[in-house]
C-alpha cells in the first residue's frame, strides 16, 4: 500500500491472486470503489470473449498450412550435414598425432656440465650472499 490507499499495481495483483489479502478494502470506500470497478471490467471482458473474425482465422490457417507445405531450399535441408562434415574435419585437424620433440643436445660436453655443478656445490657462501661478500672484499 502506498500511504493509506492501494496503488494500481497492488489492486491488479490482488485481482489476479498475487496480492496480499487484508481488511483495507472493508474500511476504505475509495479503494473499494476502484476494486469493484476493476472486477466489473474484468467480468465484462471475460463475458464478451475474444472478438475474432472467422474470415481472419480462416486466412491465418490457410497461410500456416501453405507455409508448412512449401519445401525448404536444398541448402537449408543440408545444413546439418554441412555442420557434421565441418565437425569431422575440425576433429581430424585438431587430433592428428604430433612428433615428440627431439632432446636438446648441449653444446658443452657432459664432463664440463658436471664440473660446473660440482664447483657450485663446493662454494662456502650461497649464491645470494655473493654480492654482500663482494662488498667486504672491496673494503679490505
Amino acid at each position: 500500500m502506498n500511504g493509506n490507499h492501494y496503488t494500481g499495481d497492488e489492486l491488479l495483483g490482488r485481482l489476479y491472486g498475487a496480492g496480499r489479502e487484508d481488511a483495507h478494502l472493508d474500511h476504505c470506500p475509495e479503494c473499494r470503489a476502484r476494486w469493484e470497478a476493476l472486477q466489473s471490467r474484468r467480468a465484462q471482458l471475460l463475458a464478451a470473449g475474444p472478438a475474432l473474425d472467422p474470415a481472419f482465422l480462416a486466412r491465418q490457417r490457410a497461410a500456416i498450412l501453405e507455409r508448412a507445405a512449401r519445401s525448404r531450399p536444398l541448402a537449408t535441408r543440408l545444413a546439418p550435414a554441412y555442420a557434421a562434415a565441418l565437425l569431422v574435419a575440425m576433429a581430424a585437424v585438431l587430433t592428428r598425432p604430433v612428433e615428440p620433440p627431439a632432446p636438446a643436445l648441449s653444446a658443452r660436453g657432459d664432463s664440463q656440465v658436471f664440473a660446473e655443478a660440482y664447483a657450485l656445490l663446493q662454494r662456502d657462501v650461497p649464491r645470494a650472499g655473493l654480492p654482500i661478500q663482494a662488498l667486504f672484499e672491496e673494503q679490505q
